[in-house]
């Protein structure tokens, strides 16, 4: 019994210690940054800033990523996320599914003959195929093609 009963004042003592020495400060409101706190807003890639570049500008992208390897090829070069914004911004029109399956009202349409095709409104003539994706923003005229 005597263990128990120095054990439990060995425990309150260390407690009432403890809580009179430590005094949590009041709690502080920050109405401001800190001025060496930066914020860690992931910097976009190249490839997100050329497809928005490409939504902003209106150039069209016309293919068939199913069935299509240029495609393919182009829309990997780009990301998975660069072409999430094509595709949410509308550059992105859906050709066909197959290669034998119908072909989109749109590309029939804008007379697409070659997939992949890049249209843009100060192009004389629309890209057809698929060099890479600096010498396609070169093509275009993106100012920032040597960083992809």
């Amino acid at each position: 019994m005597k263990f128990t009963k120095n054990l439990a004042a060995i425990v309150f003592g260390a407690s009432s210690l403890f809580s009179c020495v430590y005094q949590p400060e009041e709690k502080q409101i920050i109405t401001e940054e800190p001025e060496d706190y930066k914020h860690n807003e992931p910097e976009k890639s190249p490839q997100v800033k050329f497809a928005e570049w490409f939504v902003e500008n209106k150039v069209k992208y016309y293919g068939s990523p199913a069935w299509c390897p240029p495609c393919q090829l182009f829309e990997y070069e780009l990301t998975p996320e660069g072409f999430e914004v094509l595709a949410n911004g509308g550059s992105f029109i859906e050709c066909s599914k197959s290669y034998e399956g119908p072909v989109a009202q749109e590309c029939i349409d804008e007379k697409i003959y070659a997939l992949p095709t890049f249209k843009a409104s100060w192009l004389n003539e629309p890209l057809e195929g698929y060099n890479g994706l600096e010498v396609l923003a070169i093509d275009l005229g993106y100012p920032d093609a040597d960083e992809l």
